[in-house]
């Protein structure tokens, strides 16, 4: 069974889905979340909300306050981060770091 959540207080172009009840940064964000095909003359409606676990695994990351957004990169993509050690630039360590990607990129 389905948990809609409150409505929220929304501003700018932010949306809240009727169906599922998850915040969006933006209409194309919410766009996004919907996936399947719309009905035809043959065939029945299968348009349906993803899931958490879908919209993780394709690039939506949830934001502060809730609110999900479209990342440009994909989730748990390896980075390399520059750490000095030293003044001394062949002493620098070049690592890769798996992690998720920024909430605050979109």
């Amino acid at each position: 069974m389905t948990t809609i959540k409150p409505r929220a207080k929304l501003t700018g172009r932010q949306t809240q889905c009727t169906s599922c009840g998850e915040l969006f940064v933006e209409v194309n964000t919410f766009d996004y979340h919907r996936v399947g095909s719309f009905e035809t003359r043959t065939t029945a409606s299968t348009r349906r909300c993803m899931t958490v676990e879908e919209m993780t695994d394709n690039r939506l990351l949830q934001r502060d306050g809730g609110f999900w957004a479209i990342s440009n990169r994909t989730p748990k993509t390896p980075r390399l981060t520059h750490q000095r050690k030293s003044s001394d630039p062949s002493k620098d360590v070049l690592r890769v770091q798996e992690g998720e990607a920024s909430a605050g990129v979109l």
